[in-house]
């Protein structure tokens, strides 16, 4: 079950004293600022890197030896050690000054995702992390604020729980670990 933008909207709008909105679209201002603060903490959160939007991958040149980035792109890091960035939707090599490229380069992305394609606790925290900005700037620190901070916390933790079930980490694949096993056996 994904949230939709309306739907983060309308959670922040009664803590406000406002009256729930059947369109992202309402010419009224505090939808605004709740729409303005969702899309800042969906960009700080996107930037993390979580598994439903970073991953490696290999991109090739063309025949005029330029590689072309995702259009969703927030950023995309080197696997191989070179300092890479995307200008004008073409991958740029900061170490050598170039938009060209003689082979293909290994890399990780970080990919900006739509609201409404976010898992639910990533866009459950966003949600709580706007209304929370949103409700302070309007009435300041009040008793409020402690729900949603709570209701904060226990979103971010759940998400890091998922962050963890997916990305399979494990102590027993670390190297510290690997050097006990083989100590083991030995």
């Amino acid at each position: 079950m994904n949230l939709t933008l309306l739907e983060a909207v309308n959670y922040a709008l009664p803590y406000m004293g406002e009256a729930v909105v059947t369109s992202t679209d309402a010419r009224n201002p505090t939808v605004a600022l709740v729409l303005a603060a969702i899309k800042d903490h969906q960009q700080r959160l996107l930037a993390e890197g979580w598994w439903f939007n970073e991953f490696e991958t290999t991109l090739y040149p063309d025949a005029e030896k330029t590689i072309a980035t995702p259009t969703n792109l927030l950023s995309i890091y080197s696997t191989e050690g070179r300092t890479l960035e995307s200008r004008n939707g073409k991958l740029y090599d900061l170490d050598k000054g170039t938009f060209l490229f003689d082979k293909a380069v290994k890399v990780n992305i970080k990919e900006w995702l739509a609201f409404e394609d976010l898992p639910y606790y990533a866009a459950a925290l966003i949600r709580e992390r706007a209304a929370i900005q949103v409700y302070v700037q309007d009435y300041g620190p009040e008793g409020t604020i402690k729900v949603l901070t709570q209701n904060e916390r226990e979103l971010r933790d759940m998400l890091r729980q998922e962050h963890l079930r997916k990305k399979r980490y494990s102590t027993i694949r670390s190297s510290r670990a690997m050097r006990f096993m083989r100590g083991l056996r030995t």
